[in-house]
């Protein structure tokens, strides 16, 4: 490559998320249901030729050559994580979700508790079953397609003692069917669509912690946490907010 060629640009591709953790950046690839994790320079290489890539890449981006910047993006292009076609592409979008230090828990504690109908318990078994058999029969891809199909967030109230009791509800059947323990991104996943069959749309979470690596799923609104404490989700950041 002369120095008279342009440098190509390249596109995230549009199964693939990105967050930022200290200093290095981890990806999630929804059609191979996989993580990577690069290091610090391999991000600041990607800052120069990936539209939208985070700048918090390095203390060394300012000298990356752009034949290292081609090499790291072209090995991310080898394996569909990146596209040099804008059409099929998209530029990086960092999810942001409240401030951790503004969350509070919403696990069905309110006082002013209703009793379970059986418009619930049909409700509970339709969720958890449209949920398993999601995540049984499709692509991750297509999971996370499907619970993109909901009504923008400003079309709809959250109210959250409606989404106290429910949540409520939520809890006591599912500890009469299943065990959430190890089961987060199930969980999750059942809680919205139980959720959604009332006209509650609260975004379904998946974040990330490097060292070590662990992987969780939760359901937050605003700065409302559905299905587990500020404590217990404090330490993750989000790559994936539907």
């Amino acid at each position: 490559m002369s120095l008279s060629d342009p440098v190509p640009q390249y596109w995230l591709s549009p199964h693939v998320y990105v967050c930022r953790h200290g200093g290095g950046v981890i990806l999630l690839d929804l059609k191979n249901d996989r993580f990577y994790g690069l290091t610090v320079d391999h991000s600041a290489a990607l800052r120069p030729v990936v539209a939208g890539w985070p700048s918090e890449g390095g203390s060394n981006q300012g000298v990356v050559s752009v034949g290292d910047s081609i090499q790291a993006a072209n090995s991310l292009a080898e394996v569909g994580m990146l596209t040099t076609s804008k059409a099929s592409g998209k530029p990086v979008q960092i999810a942001k979700l409240t401030d951790a230090s503004s969350l509070c828990a919403l696990k069905g504690s309110t006082a002013a508790k209703r009793p379970i109908t059986s418009r619930d318990v049909a409700n509970f078994i339709l969720a958890c079953g449209s949920a398993a058999l999601s995540l049984r029969l499709l692509h991750f891809d297509h999971v996370v397609a499907q619970a993109q199909r909901k009504p923008p967030t400003e079309a709809v109230v959250f109210d959250p003692i409606e989404a106290d009791q429910l949540v409520g509800i939520f809890t006591t059947l599912r500890s009469l069917a299943f065990s959430a323990r190890g089961r987060c991104l199930f969980h999750a996943l059942a809680l919205t669509r139980f959720l959604s069959r009332y006209g509650i749309y609260p975004s379904w979470v998946i974040g990330v912690k490097p060292s070590p690596f662990q992987a969780h799923s939760w359901v937050q609104h605003d700065h409302y946490v559905l299905d587990a404490t500020p404590e217990e989700v404090c330490f993750f950041t989000p790559i994936l907010v539907v």
